[in-house]
């Protein structure tokens, strides 16, 4: 699954049209660097022929106070929860993705990034509340060691089309490039548990 995302602006081409759109909509309060569930977070909606940025909250609350982040695309249509939801299509960009993995240490961090994007697009579909999840699959690949579920992944040339329902996004886990990085503290990996997938 996905449980943290990573988003930080670098001065290259493939933040530009992004960075020219945010600016245009003057959006400022969206998390960057490590992204939490249930933070505020920089999304991406369809909006006549093309798209635009909004800020939304990461996880639909449940009738139980539970906050689900992802939403599995094999059975996302059959849940009753999404069921008035799932059209509405969203990306999330991002730089990767964590996951955590054991070890002999205990759980070690992992940041996933594509070796030939430098800014990648999670799939997911939000509700009218302006909460999303983001889709997830099965993992294909060297992706399989690390986790069963991968988010999916939608490059800059399908943002248009995925947006508007014209393409169905499809597990991507080639050129990953995967880092170890130091959990920050111990309460990090208390909260991993927290949240989940349906």
């Amino acid at each position: 699954m996905c449980g943290r995302y990573y988003f930080m602006w670098k001065n290259n081409q493939a933040f530009h049209e992004l960075r020219r759109k945010v600016e245009q909509y003057a959006l400022c309060e969206y998390a960057k660097e490590e992204v939490f569930p249930s933070q505020n977070a920089l999304v991406l909606i369809e909006e006549g022929d093309s798209y635009r940025p909004i800020i939304m909250k990461w996880g639909m609350g449940t009738s139980n106070s539970q906050l689900v982040i992802n939403a599995r695309e094999e059975s996302v249509k059959e849940r009753v929860m999404f069921r008035n939801d799932y059209n509405h299509h969203c990306l999330i960009p991002c730089n990767g993705f964590y996951e955590w993995v054991n070890s002999t240490n205990g759980k070690q961090k992992i940041l996933i990034t594509k070796k030939d994007h430098e800014l990648i697009y999670l799939a997911g579909f939000y509700n009218r509340r302006n909460e999303f999840v983001i889709l997830t699959a099965n993992s294909e690949k060297e992706m399989r060691s690390i986790h069963e579920r991968t988010p999916l992944i939608v490059t800059q040339d399908k943002i248009s089309a995925f947006l508007h329902k014209n393409v169905n996004p499809k597990v991507d886990n080639d050129n990953l490039r995967i880092q170890q990085v130091p959990i920050q503290h111990k309460q990090e990996q208390l909260s991993l548990f927290k949240d989940f997938e349906v």
